[in-house]
């Protein structure tokens, strides 16, 4: 009778410690990193952007920047698990280039023209002020949706600012829990609304079709010239700084006018990082 027990006992042991695994496999949180793809779900506003015939004979450049202010530029958005916690979601590669490449690509799918930044008749110059994604959870599934805004401003070669605007785009759809695709749609959907809103801007059209590829001047900061901007950042350069030295010096400085594509042309010659030229794009001018 004894042994039978134990026997009894040492089975029920075997199981639990079977089952262990199995229950905190269970209890694990999905992992919040999401690599961004560009997957947009539906057509947008096809019609109102595609560019007009003057629109296509002139090559455009295109510079995104991420200027959404966070101090973690990974973060993406948030998530309720079933515990109802919530919990940020982020992206495992970098924002704003996975925004420009996405950007492009649809351009260029909407049978825009685009080309590098020295050759360019006109930039296309964006920043990022939101991009955000929330996950819901429901009883089953999940609900998605997302927000992003995009500052656009379309610049002469010489960097003389020819229109400008703010446009946003939102998406939602029901999805799987802790999916990666359904947060990657909606994200794809908003994006692809705004910049469909962007290029339909009559102003910005006009623009654009109207840009010979070259032309004058425009505006300002503690304000000094982009030429006299290169000549700081090659003295810099010379000294040692380091690309995040660069780019902090960049940041508190105003400029007499945009950067335009000769400006930048002459930037990337002088062997200035990416990273560094992409700052002094943004740069505010007055």
């Amino acid at each position: 009778m004894h042994a039978r027990n134990r026997r009894c006992a040492a089975f029920s042991w075997l199981a639990l410690v079977a089952l262990f695994p199995a229950a905190v496999a269970a209890k694990k949180s999905p992992s919040p990193n999401i690599p961004l793809v560009y997957a947009p779900t539906t057509a947008v506003a096809e019609a109102s952007a595609t560019p007009t015939s003057e629109m296509r004979g002139v090559t455009a450049a295109l510079l995104i920047t991420d200027d959404r202010g966070l101090a973690d530029p990974a973060v993406i958005g948030n998530r309720t698990g079933d515990d109802d916690q919530r919990v940020e979601l982020r992206a495992t590669n970098d924002v704003a280039r996975f925004v420009e490449a996405s950007l492009a690509k649809q351009a260029r799918d909407w049978s825009f023209v685009l080309g590098d930044p020295g050759e360019a008749g006109v930039l296309l110059v964006g920043k990022i002020t939101r991009f955000m994604i929330e996950e819901t959870n429901q009883a089953v599934g999940a609900t998605y949706s997302a927000e992003t805004t995009l500052d656009f401003e379309l610049r002469d070669r010489s960097g003389k600012t020819q229109a400008s605007g703010t446009y946003t785009g939102d998406a939602s759809r029901y999805g799987k829990k802790f999916s990666g695709e359904n947060a990657n749609e909606v994200m794809s959907d908003a994006l692809a609304e705004a910049f469909a809103k962007a290029l339909a801007d009559p102003t910005l059209r006009a623009a654009w079709g109207g840009a010979p590829g070259a032309a004058a001047a425009g505006g300002a900061s503690a304000p000094i010239t982009p030429e006299a901007a290169l000549s700081e950042i090659k003295a810099l350069m010379a000294k040692g700084t380091d690309e995040s030295g660069l780019q902090d010096a960049l940041r508190k400085k105003t400029l007499t006018r945009a950067l335009g594509a000769d400006d930048l042309a002459a930037w990337k010659e002088a062997g200035v990082p990416e990273s560094v030229i992409r700052v002094a794009a943004s740069l505010r001018v007055q």
